[in-house]
């Protein structure tokens, strides 16, 4: 509510945290999604399990990047509007 210095940093932490989660989700998915498909053919080579990998429903690799996607958009709110620029 307030347009001042500590809720633009507490803007920009929060959505740099953002960003952050979502690359941890997607490690996440994506170590769960790889073990669960060794345990189904543990004789599967690289390229064959990045490639159910990618293409597995779940869990879903990408949605994590809703979270990434977010932090941005709220980032490029933080940097670009006005309100939290300074007076020149």
């Amino acid at each position: 509510m307030r347009h001042d210095t500590a809720s633009l940093r507490a803007l920009q932490i929060l959505m740099g945290l953002f960003v952050l989660a979502g690359f941890a989700g997607m490690a996440a998915h994506f170590n769960g999604s790889a073990e669960y498909q060794l345990e189904l053919n543990p004789d599967m080579d690289k390229w064959e399990l990045l490639d159910k990998i990618l293409h597995a429903h779940a869990p879903p690799l990408l949605a994590p990047g809703m979270m990434m996607q977010m932090g941005l958009l709220g980032l490029a709110y933080a940097f670009t509007d006005i309100r939290y620029r300074g007076r020149k």
